[in-house]
């Protein structure tokens, strides 16, 4: 490239070094499988000769590079010794690549026995005649022996059904070999049956742990993706184990974010060894010099851990990552796989496991090459990284199940037939990839140019070979051949495969001997219905007594009690929810979070103080809230720097920014000063007996007080609803606001005059009681029943009715 750099692929390879590299080489080992000589004065085109300048700097051999190997020591060996060695083959040996060709007849010359199979045999039954109606290029119609089941189809509605119908009752089909080049469901049937596994792979996937290499890349990342990072603490092997990983990441999920108090605390936990644990009889061994010694050791492995895999607590200056950073990680990420595969080798039926954690590995050195190999410089280029990673992260094939001893002979691939079966199943029975000819990237104008230096496979004969091999389970079944076919693949109408096509089409009665078996009508058994009319409208269930209430109610929960008591047994007493323990909080939700503890930080006192004024309220807004709106983002709302919501974090921040100037121009019409933010008050309603002065607990979004010193409330709502909160005021139903007025009022012994809700992103209040500016409206309430003592019997019903 150096050398030329306006080079035919110049382009692509600025575009996408590693992937080009990747396809060009594919290239170089198609053109010397088929004798190319790299000389740039062949001038066939520029594509070529940029792959001859670089054949001179080649230094890695391919299969092409060793087949010549091969055949030079086959030449150097002394006549007739091979002459032991037998080679069958499936077709005619001109039917073969060049290169294959050539490998036959030196090994022939050296007294191999090299012959082809003969197909010509003629057995007399249904199968015979479709085998070679489809072996010849005739036209004619066929019609089939009706009385003859040697060729049969059996119909499915989708591969689901196919699966779980020949999962179940495929052994009566006594078959020598089953052909299946996707046998990952029929496995997971035959699992769930107890049968044997016949072996089965994941083909294109990405499984969980291999994503460790590019989800660790993405968590080094800033903003921090909180999606990969919860991915990453929830993959099935882990440096510092599962145990932690899962403690982390629930946290994280429950915060909202990565970079807080609480997240901190479980990783300090964890680094102290708190989910560290010791065999009880090796520690009785131990001295308490000895214990010191081991634990101070193990600290220090665990603080490495720390720092090599997890993002740091300090929200960085900017975004760049530096290149040793993340060269750190993936060396330390491949020689944590090699490790773990070495260890789980030792044991059987952890193939899976290996061959992931090899992969993984050979990526992560991959990447460190292509870093070390670079001029990168001092930090990362994500989009260079990025570019790597789409070329290098693609879906393998993994083992998924282990042929089992007594379990079905299976074959992917019709062309994998290597003796004569008596009985044959052949699955999925639906068009494939086609088959990617020989140097089929070369252009009409290049393949004139090197057709007579190459040895290129001949088309018609490469199209006849792998039809040839298509037809061997036609030819080398002796009793019956079924073919397998469903309507549908993957919920789209399935692709007829060609030979399929010339059935129906040359195939008088082929709908003789098709077959729609149906498992639900075959083992379905018809019983009488019994109605039962004594069902009890009620319902009791068994060791309620176990069910235990709480030691202390909130504002929310005894709201939810009141309202909604089904909803409040699930949720809060048998912890039964709706979403599961790995889903973060919505958008909007989030956005509520975020938005509070936005306030809560510029608004409460600081220092000591006993409250905040209005002028270094508005000083802390105009200095720290870019701030503060990404350092809480980070904190609890990590889920809004994710690409799909990055508009919502910036409409978040311009409709926040407005919202505070409003909030402070309401504090400072009603001459107020902020007491706290997110103010815990407690008081004993009567509601729980416990072993505390009080059953009640909340948490007041801001207290203040008004200049005659009494207390006022505010609670902060982020909403869409215009109406909402507004009716409760009217009907005089604010739970909430009713019981933090009764809650404060006993703490500060001085009764709540006002309180109010807040909404954003509106950025209006809402109250019964009067507040100045124009951004407050004062709402009449229905009525003035004490909504608190309608609270408390309200409990009270609840409590007796669910005993």
């Amino acid at each position: 490239m150096k050398r030329n750099p306006d080079n035919a692929l110049a382009a692509s390879f600025r575009l996408s070094s590693l992937g080009t590299a990747e396809q060009a080489l594919r290239w170089r080992d198609n053109l010397v499988l088929d004798k190319w000589q790299a000389n740039k004065d062949d001038d066939a085109s520029d594509r070529l000769n940029v792959l001859a300048g670089t054949e001179e700097f080649f230094n890695s051999p391919g299969m092409s590079d060793r087949l010549n190997d091969v055949l030079l020591y086959i030449n150097r060996v002394e006549d007739g010794f091979f002459k032991d060695f037998d080679v069958e083959l499936p077709c005619e040996l001109a039917m073969l690549h060049p290169a294959i060709q050539e490998l036959l007849t030196t090994l022939q010359s050296h007294g191999a026995r090299i012959s082809s199979k003969d197909f010509q045999g003629f057995r007399g039954n249904n199968l015979s005649h479709i085998a070679h109606l489809l072996n010849s290029s005739s036209d004619v119609k066929l019609t089939l022996n009706k009385d003859d089941r040697s060729f049969q189809i059996y119909k499915f509605a989708d591969e689901k059904t196919a699966n779980e119908y020949l999962a179940l009752k495929g052994d009566e089909l006594q078959a020598d070999v089953w052909i299946n080049n996707a046998n990952k469901t029929m496995d997971n049937w035959l699992r769930m049956m107890g049968k044997p596994t016949m072996g089965s792979s994941m083909a294109e996937a990405a499984p969980q742990l291999i994503q460790l290499f590019v989800l660790g890349i993405d968590m080094l990342k800033e903003p921090l993706n909180i999606q990969s990072l919860i991915s990453w603490l929830y993959s099935p092997m882990l440096p510092f184990g599962t145990f932690f990983g899962g403690i982390l990441a629930e946290t994280v999920i429950g915060e909202g974010g990565y970079r807080n108090d609480k997240c901190r605390k479980v990783v300090e936990d964890y680094i102290s060894g708190k989910f560290t644990y010791h065999d009880k009889e090796e520690e009785e061994k131990l001295s308490e010099e000895a214990k010191a010694k081991r634990d101070e050791n193990e600290k220090k492995e665990r603080q490495l851990l720390v720092n090599t895999y997890l993002p740091s607590f300090d929200v960085p200056s900017d975004n760049k990552i530096d290149c040793t950073r993340l060269m750190t990680y993936l060396n330390s990420i491949s020689g944590w796989s090699r490790s773990r595969s070495h260890f789980l080798s030792e044991k059987p039926g952890n193939e899976g496991w290996c061959s992931q954690l090899e992969s993984l590995a050979q990526m992560c050195d991959t990447f460190v090459l292509l870093l070390e190999s670079s001029d990168m410089g001092e930090y990362v280029d994500f989009k260079q990284v990025e570019s790597w990673i789409s070329t290098l992260y693609k879906g393998e094939s993994f083992m998924q199940y282990a042929a089992q001893r007594g379990c079905r002979e299976l074959i992917d691939s019709p062309s994998k037939m290597a003796a004569d079966s008596g009985r044959t199943v052949w699955m999925n029975f639906v068009a494939g990839d086609v088959p990617t000819l020989d140097c089929a990237f070369l252009y009409p104008t290049e393949r004139a140019k090197v057709k007579d230096s190459l040895m290129l496979w001949d088309e018609r004969k490469e199209l006849d070979y792998h039809h040839q091999m298509q037809l061997l389970p036609f030819f080398m079944t002796e009793e019956q051949l079924i073919l397998v076919v469903t309507d549908y693949v993957g919920g789209e109408p399935a692709p007829k495969h060609p030979i399929m096509v010339r059935l129906e089409s040359q195939v008088e009665n082929l709908n003789d001997f098709i077959t729609e078996p149906n498992l639900y009508q075959e083992e379905t058994e018809k019983v009488k219905l019994v109605r039962n009319n004594n069902i009890q409208s009620l319902i009791p269930f068994d060791h309620a007594d176990l069910l235990k209430w709480p030691q202390h109610l909130s504002p929310t929960t005894i709201s939810t009690l009141v309202e909604y008591p089904f909803d409040y047994l699930m949720e809060r007493m048998l912890n039964i929810v709706s979403t599961g323990p790995s889903s973060i909080k919505d958008v909007k939700t989030t956005m509520g979070t975020v938005a509070h503890a936005v306030i809560e930080s510029l608004f409460a006192p600081r220092d000591g103080k006993s409250c905040s004024r209005v002028d270094e309220i508005e000083q802390r807004i105009n200095n720290e809230f870019e701030e503060q709106v990404r350092k809480q983002i980070e904190s609890c709302g990590a889920i809004l720097y994710l690409p799909e919501n990055r508009l919502d974090a910036e409409l978040l921040k311009e409709q926040l920014r407005r919202c505070l100037g409003i909030l402070l121009e309401i504090i400072r019409d009603n001459r107020l000063t902020v007491t706290g933010c997110e103010q815990m008050v407690k008081k004993d309603m009567g509601l729980l007996k416990n072993d505390k002065d009080w059953d009640m607990v909340g948490y007041i979004d801001m207290t203040l007080e008004d200049a005659n010193h009494h207390p006022v409330v505010f609670d902060f709502k982020w909403t869409s609803s215009k109406s909402y909160y507004r009716d409760l005021l009217t009907a005089n139903r604010s739970i909430q606001l009713e019981l933090y007025r009764t809650m404060l009022s006993a703490e500060k012994q001085d009764s709540v005059e006002r309180t109010a809700y807040f909404l954003m992103p509106e950025g209006h209040l809402y109250s019964k009681e009067h507040f100045d500016g124009i951004h407050c409206t004062q709402l009449q309430a229905e009525n003035n029943a004490n909504i608190v003592e309608q609270l408390r019997q309200s409990f009270f019903y609840r409590k007796k009715t669910a005993g």
